[in-house]
């Protein structure tokens, strides 16, 4: 069976079925997950708050942080970390998306976008950016809206 916007035969990557019937009863303007990505030093951070109007929030960054830390985070800065910290200790990442989106369904996510550029020489290295972008595309399908930042300008690239 193919899920919402994967490949058949891509079973290991995949949102849980949870995640998305939760995400389809989620209309009538409640508040959203968010996700703002981009390359790094694009100011995403700040241009998140702004866009979002998150002045004032707390900023959990994610590296070095536990699952729990997320679950209570008001906006999540350098996600990106995150996934490298799990894949360096071993932690699978195929439902982090759906186990996030099901712990903090309103949470603002702040991720470097890791697919541009020359592949990485080290194993580790190709891992993480696989599991980053693949992670990131299970929660553009999960949020209501998506941001690419370039020069500290927001686009939006999906609303729902």
């Amino acid at each position: 069976m193919v899920r919402a916007g994967m490949r058949a035969g891509n079973a290991f990557w995949n949102c849980n079925y949870l995640s998305l019937a939760v995400k389809a009863g989620m209309k009538g303007g409640l508040p959203e997950m968010i996700l703002f990505t981009g390359g790094a030093y694009q100011n995403k951070l700040n241009t998140a708050l702004k866009t979002a109007h998150l002045e004032g929030a707390q900023v959990t960054e994610a590296s070095g942080c536990c699952f729990e830390d997320l679950e209570k985070a008001d906006v999540i800065n350098h996600f990106h970390l995150y996934i490298r910290d799990c894949i360096e200790n071993g932690i699978s990442v195929e439902h982090l998306a759906g186990k996030l989106f099901d712990k903090n369904p309103n949470v603002c996510i702040v991720c470097d976008e890791m697919g541009s550029g020359i592949v990485p020489v080290d194993k580790t290295d190709r891992l993480v950016r696989e599991a980053v972008g693949r992670v990131c595309c299970d929660l553009a399908m999960l949020a209501g809206e998506v941001y690419r930042v370039v020069c500290g300008i927001a686009v939006r690239i999906k609303q729902e």
